[in-house]
């Protein structure tokens, strides 16, 4: 190509007419970028280039979905960093099944072929290049982007600042800082480099020229030539899909077995939000507790939008405040929303901690007299500021609502305690503070408080500078995971409310009675199925108890005739009652660990009534989806103690497990009501007896023009015959507005909903990872776990038959 074509219109060109030249193109210019960063995290030149290959299979995928803004090596950046996490573990499964002395001797050449990459370089950069994409990593996506545009790609500063849409000179400065913040993240682990020193290396080794066959064989793809890197690109799409959605866990329901019935025990913790913000007149220097307007979750635009945030910051002595860290996190329309309408950020730079110690871009601080600036944004908006002093979390209701008075911070708290096993202290344990937030609720999802702390000799934990509201402390332990891998969930969670300027004393355990019991490790319906207690490629075992116990809100709560949005804001107002703290404090899931045997202990549990209940997930073949087989519980209660403990355990015996519902080949198809998209009619899967059922189960429509693409395909084996029928089932409660999205994207075949899926979906249909199933006219089951991206492969085999 004869002139410089910007990356976005390469890619652009290449996912709209298939241009092999554009790929080519792209390939050319960041593969020894993505082969250098693919050498530092594999320390494997053979694997370096398996990654490469698939990092750039990946950008053919995903072309078309890229935006226009986006910065091609960041991307390209973050894609490697999660391909060679993949091929390493894909690599460490591999060598497991290879003989002890072939395995001595790849990890022997390996570290001889690391060798070799480090000492080939100056000294200093050899200490430098382990950390480097940690330290990008660590970088604000824009900073990150200033510095690869910089010295990677080789642009000049005018350059980067078209590409971020910055001023030249904002563009040199976002530069220098980038490259102080990596300066401090080299010095904080012992490697001292200036920061002019720095920026030459970065410019002379990040990048390494990759061998001639990555860029083939990466420029291969674009004309149908997989390379070897397919498997493991495809893998690594799956990686990033389920990255996206790791928030998602912390308010996953557990489904809990109570005697005959089924109860289901949803964990939904809602933080109450900070103490009212204060405010005061620039004029009367005096105390005015605003009164929230509305909740931000579910406000519209304001009725007098402000056009500029600005204010100055006091303390709480009313000193005005220089150098206090100002951010908006806002309601990015990027958030996806899950079953009930929970809420998760797609991007992690659409996110903030509190605690960490450098906010995202975007940050400003106040100048000499306290004051600040910011332009507000259209979509609604968190103010939180923070200085050594204190804390404060503003929103957008609350900021109109204080006609350009001063904002005081409220001084920060304390939380002090210690972990305890029974009496005894425990040295060493990990202790994490947190704030959660109901998952419907945008700024819960967006504004994290999340801080670690070690326990001392004695056992004892200190949180300083907590930002005053309320918080969950917890422990996972000071031991190495057991059992090959298996993770130490957060234990011991408490419920504290924090004070500003105050401290908090709070105890991990050390109250309440030790469980005991034991797991049959034989099925009842199936005597020649034996769990497996621990977690490898194939099957993961997990066991967790929960309250049973708990305070529900009231029914006016929950009334069917409100919309659920009037549901989630009842919901939100009951948690802060004082039945609501008291619901918030009871309502957990805890994890507990079982031994190989089945045998399980659980200390220090507090006076009340429990459900332990145990799941045992077996992964398919290609290792992408599982299926939860067991159902096993038992029910338990702790009665008052005198004194608050006792050391005597309660056994609760031995819990015998047995076989979940299944979707089986060749057994009937439980049926199911719901309601037609389509004016809210009646529907019942029965009604389509006759015909080979196509049931697409979906937790919603975010990603509805992805799965267009694969129900079109199905659609287009199916055209003309009456035999067949394709039906969509979600459980979203879909509004006005996204029936009319459907229509609009052309999404064919029958649309039904569920407004709960955990009391109206048949059991069988919620083992695992809802996907599609294939029902034939008889009502039998064809194929229980049809994959879409294989849907009209499959489908086409089944009307080749008729």
């Amino acid at each position: 190509m004869d002139t410089f074509t910007p990356d976005i219109e390469l890619i652009r060109r290449y996912a709209d007419e298939r241009s092999q030249d554009a790929f080519a193109e792209l390939v050319r210019r960041h593969v020894n970028f993505v082969y250098s960063v693919a050498v530092r995290q594999t320390h494997n030149r053979d694997l370096a280039q398996d990654v490469a290959q698939a990092v750039f299979i990946i950008l053919a995928k995903k072309a078309g979905r890229l935006r226009a803004n986006t910065v091609l090596s960041n991307w390209l950046f973050c894609a490697t960093r999660y391909t060679a996490a993949n091929a390493l573990k894909m690599e460490a499964r591999r060598r497991h099944y290879e003989h002890r002395k072939m395995a001595m001797t790849r990890e022997e050449s390996t570290a001889t072929n690391a060798d070799r990459v480090s000492n080939a370089l100056p000294e200093q950069w050899s200490a430098i290049a382990p950390l480097l994409d940690s330290a990008l990593t660590a970088l604000g996506r824009r900073d990150r982007e200033a510095v690869l545009l910089r010295f990677i790609e080789g642009k000049s500063h005018r350059d980067v600042a078209g590409a971020l849409g910055l001023s030249e000179d904002a563009a040199r400065k976002r530069v220098s800082r980038a490259i102080e913040q990596l300066r401090s993240f080299f010095q904080s682990r012992g490697v001292v480099v200036p920061a002019a020193a720095l920026a030459t290396m970065l410019t002379a080794h990040a990048v390494e020229a990759a061998p001639v066959s990555v860029t083939t064989a990466a420029c291969g793809f674009a004309g149908l030539t997989p390379p070897a890197g397919a498997a493991l690109a495809k893998g690594t799409i799956t990686l990033m899909a389920w990255a996206k959605v790791k928030v998602a866990a912390v308010v996953a329901a557990s489904i809990l077995l109570a005697g005959t019935t089924g109860t289901v025990v949803v964990r939904h913790l809602m933080a109450r939000p900070a103490a009212a913000v204060q405010v005061r007149s620039p004029v009367q220097r005096a105390s005015a507790p605003v009164t929230p307007v509305a909740d931000v979750a579910g406000a519209g635009a304001p009725a007098n939008p402000v056009k500029d945030i600005e204010a100055v910051v006091r303390g709480p002595d009313d000193a005005p405040l220089a150098g206090a860290e100002v951010f908006a996190v806002t309601a990015d329309a990027n958030l996806t929303r899950l079953p009930g309408g929970q809420l998760i950020p797609v991007r992690k730079e659409q996110t903030v901690n509190v605690y960490a110690p450098q906010w995202p871009s975007g940050t400003e601080e106040t100048d000499g007299t306290g004051r600040f600036s910011l332009p507000a944004p259209s979509q609604p908006w968190i103010l939180i500021i923070r200085h050594p002093v204190g804390f404060i979390q503003i929103t957008r209701e609350e900021f109109q609502a204080m006609r350009g008075r001063d904002i005081i911070l409220q001084p920060w708290g304390r939380v002090e305690g210690t972990v305890l096993v029974g009496t005894a202290p425990q040295a060493g344990w990990t202790v994490q503070l947190s704030r959660w937030g109901s998952a419907d609720d945008w700024s819960s999802m967006a504004i994290r408080h999340d801080r670690m702390a070690t326990t001392d000799a004695q056992g004892k934990f200190v949180f300083d500078n907590v930002a005053p509201g309320d918080s969950w402390i917890s422990h996972s332990g000071g031991k190495k995971p057991p059992r090959g891998g298996q993770i130490l969930h957060d234990r011991k969670m408490t419920l504290l409310e924090i004070a500003p300027g105050k401290t908090v004393q709070a105890n991990l355990g050390g109250t309440g009675q030790p469980v005991v019991g034991r797991l049959e490790l034989t099925v009842k319906d199936d005597p020649e199925f034996r769990l497996i207690i621990g977690r490898n490629n194939q099957v993961s075992f997990d066991a967790r108890f929960s309250r049973t116990d708990v305070r529900q809100p009231p029914a006016d709560v929950n009334d069917p005739k409100l919309t659920p949005e009037e549901r989630r804001q009842r919901y939100r107002a009951w948690l802060k009652t004082p039945q609501g703290k008291e619901h918030q404090r009871m309502n957990w899931v805890e994890p507990f660990d079982v031994n190989p045997d089945g045998t399980f202990r659980i200390d220090d549990v507090r006076p009340g009534t429990y459900f332990a209940c145990f799941s045992y997930n077996v992964r398919e073949a290609n290792g992408q989806y599982s299926e939860d087989l067991i159902q096993a519980g038992a029910k338990f209660t702790i009665p008052p103690l005198p004194g608050g403990r006792s050391d005597q355990p309660l056994d609760i015996g031995t819990i015998q497990p047995t076989l979940r519902p299944r979707l089986l080949p060749g057994k009937p198809a439980p049926d199911f009501a719901a309601k037609t998209l389509d004016g809210d009619k009646a529907f019942k899967l029965s009604d389509y007896r006759g015909k080979y059922v196509i049931l697409n189960v979906v937790w919603n429509w975010d990603k509805a023009d992805e799965m267009k693409e694969q129900l079109d395909k199905v659609q287009r084996v199916i055209a003309g015959r009456k035999d067949f029928v394709l039906i969509n089932l979600t459980f979203d409660d879909v509004s006005p507005a996204g029936k009319r999205e459907l229509v609009a994207k052309g999404i064919g075949g029958v649309h039904a909903y569920m407004t709960y899926i955990e009391t109206n979906l048949p059991a069988a249909y919620r083992s695992g990872p809802l996907q599609m199933v294939l029902i034939d006219p008889a009502g039998n089951v064809r194929i229980g776990r049809l994959q879409r991206e294989q849907a009209d492969a499959e489908v086409a085999k089944v009307v080749l038959e008729q």
